[in-house]
């Protein structure tokens, strides 16, 4: 073990410490509070500066004077390095923006001295003393400022940002405040916008404006939240139908009755959701249902009363490949995409296993009801379509 190899040792510390800082995490070096991310590095240090200076016992936990003397003096170099360094940062500005007691005794010494044209390396680690300056001749005392130039150095742009206490918290120059709500609700609603519209079939979007002419949003009355086999889920959905004309049930089911417009439907509502959804955990942290501010997105009982109907659709593709083909069935893709899982156990016994929930099916069985709430998922993905385009043209006009 020599000087250059306890050297390796402390510049890895301090490459370590610049890792955490910019992946914004906050450590410590400090006892037995060190963070966790350090214990192999430290226990390293601590073994090697034993070797160096005590070859001949074994390693101790507390520096003894010598280890210090030692400690003192490469920590010494490694800072005059760093000061030496230190371009295109501008000391003069810098060492204003940052109370850090053992960079600035240092650029104190060195000014006494002529600065570092005057004032040499060697020199510099052995005359040298923070003591001098009221600080300890530890690790930690070098450690701060050797990260924080090097962090610098590395990001210049985090000049602008430095504050008193960056010696002590670096992790915080690379943490982002976060944004007013407002604000962030606006930028998750124009990612969406701009995302949507593409997953929109041209043959989708020649059907979907004709719900408006029989469902719109308002409160329902006694009667108007149902039209023949059609159902608004409830109440507190806040839409209605806005006709009893019989005529009107036709009409429907002959724009969206068809088993490929009703995938076309269900596929591009469950994806809508989920862009929605990902948008906002990814920006915000918090699933949908919690950023009202979001325009996408819909109530709980809106959801939950689409979701039951997609998740029917789906069960009804399964069950009825199995009666077509009773071996060897897979869950439909929509199915896939819900995360169901089908099993056979008997020729004549289907299993749907969903959200841990198991439905047996024979080849007697009912398919799931789908048809009831269909023109109000209609009705949700319309609106879905329609806010993405105010939005985009809204957006498109700015300057």
């Amino acid at each position: 073990m020599d000087e250059q190899a306890l050297r390796d040792e402390y510049r890895a510390l301090v490459q370590k410490s610049v890792w955490a800082a910019e992946h914004g995490e906050h450590f410590r070096l400090e006892g037995d509070k060190f963070s966790p991310l350090f214990r192999g590095p430290l226990q390293s240090m601590i073994k090697s500066e034993w070797q160096l200076v005590h070859p001949n016992e074994d390693p101790g936990y507390a520096a003894t004077p010598e280890i210090i003397e030692v400690r003192q003096r490469i920590m010494a170099g490694e800072l005059y390095d760093a000061i030496q360094n230190a371009q295109p940062i501008d000391l003069d500005n810098f060492l204003p923006s940052v109370d850090d007691p053992m960079l600035t005794a240092a650029i104190s010494w060195l000014s006494l001295r002529g600065g570092l044209k005057q004032a040499d390396r060697d020199t510099f680690m052995e005359q040298f003393d923070p003591q001098k300056y009221g600080i300890l001749r530890s690790v930690r005392s070098y450690h701060r400022p050797l990260v924080l130039l090097q962090l610098v150095r590395q990001h210049p742009e985090l000049i602008g940002r430095l504050e008193e206490n960056s010696g002590y918290f670096p992790h915080r120059l690379f943490q982002t405040k976060p944004l007013p709500k407002k604000t962030l609700e606006t930028q998750i609603t124009s990612e969406i916008a701009a995302e949507l519209p593409a997953v929109f079939s041209e043959e989708l979007l020649n059907v979907l404006p004709g719900i408006s002419e029989f469902i719109a949003d308002r409160t329902p009355s006694e009667t108007d939240w149902k039209l023949g086999p059609y159902r608004i889920p409830a109440s507190q959905t806040h839409c209605a139908f806005l006709t009893q004309d019989e005529a009107a049930v036709d009409t429907i089911k002959t724009l969206y009755g068809s088993l490929e417009i009703k995938r076309e439907i269900f596929h591009t509502l469950l994806t809508a959701f989920r862009i929605t959804g990902h948008a906002c955990r990814a920006r915000s942290g918090k699933s949908a249902g919690q950023m009202r501010g979001v325009p996408f997105t819909v109530s709980p009982i809106r959801y939950r009363y689409a979701m039951e109907t997609i998740e029917n659709f789906a069960k009804n593709q399964t069950f009825a490949a199995w009666q077509q083909q009773p071996t060897g069935i897979k869950a439909s893709r929509l199915a896939q995409r819900l995360g169901m899982k089908v099993r056979v156990s008997t020729p004549d016994r289907l299993e749907i296993v969903y959200d841990r929930a198991t439905d047996i099916l024979r080849q007697g069985s009912k398919m799931y009801p789908t048809d009831a709430h269909l023109p109000f998922c209609v009705f949700l993905l319309h609106e879905q379509y329609r806010i993405a385009q105010d939005v985009n043209k809204q957006n498109s006009q700015l300057p």
